[in-house]
């Protein structure tokens, strides 16, 4: 017999059929470490144990792709979708209007910072699992953090940026358009941050274990 919680209780609880609520259950279970579907300990950094998460993801997307393929909005599964849109007007007003209360009192730092740990996270668990860190769907190359069909990708994309008209007018950043710095073919800004990845990048390669001098056996056989 599933308890029965009193009125207080009820409150900001999402109430089933059979009297049990969804809210009280699943922070519940978040507190004590576990799955928050099927109540086993978590494997995993989130709420989902790794089974219930791709159960999850693989559920999500096929009815995406249902009410996609309906031309019927997959969020509220209401309305019909416009062409070219990936949800209905209704729903992207919904959202615009919870991110500008969100930006009112949380602020824009707020959003970024938050953002900012998310991708790293995803980060970290793509290159610990060794798939890609882009599409997050291959496997990773050796030595690299992507595969070679996102790298192939991301070359393209640099290739047409630099190819615009824009861009190629001399004097101007490669990146924005704007003024370059004296010697350079990035503006100020733009200069900057070359720099600063630069040295993060610099700061992450293992030189004792670097992929090209595991290839290079001639040069680097001798210990």
């Amino acid at each position: 017999m599933p308890k029965r919680f009193t009125e207080s209780e009820q409150i900001g609880c999402k109430v089933k059929e059979n009297g049990t609520y969804d809210k009280m259950r699943y922070e519940s279970r978040k507190r004590q470490g576990l799955c928050v579907r099927c109540s086993k300990p978590l494997d995993r950094v989130g709420s989902y144990c790794q089974k219930c998460k791709d159960y999850a993801v693989e559920y999500n997307r096929n009815y995406y792709n249902l009410y996609q393929s309906l031309n019927i909005c997959p969020k509220c599964r209401k309305e019909k979708l416009f062409k070219g849109e990936k949800v209905c007007p209704e729903c992207q007003a919904k959202d615009y209007v919870a991110m500008s209360n969100v930006l009112k009192t949380k602020g824009r730092e707020y959003i970024r910072e938050k953002n900012n740990r998310s991708r790293a996270k995803r980060f970290a668990e793509c290159k610990e699992q060794g798939i890609c860190t882009r599409c997050r769907k291959r496997k990773a190359d050796d030595g690299y953090s992507t595969c070679g069909i996102c790298r192939s990708k991301n070359a393209r994309q640099q290739h047409e940026r630099y190819a615009n008209k824009h861009y190629k007018a001399e004097g101007t950043c490669f990146y924005c358009g704007d003024k370059v710095v004296e010697g350079k073919k990035v503006c100020k800004k733009h200069l900057g941050i070359c720099r600063r990845n630069a040295e993060i990048a610099r700061m992450n390669v293992d030189y004792n274990n670097h992929y090209w001098k595991s290839l290079n056996t001639s040069l680097f056989q001798r210990s």
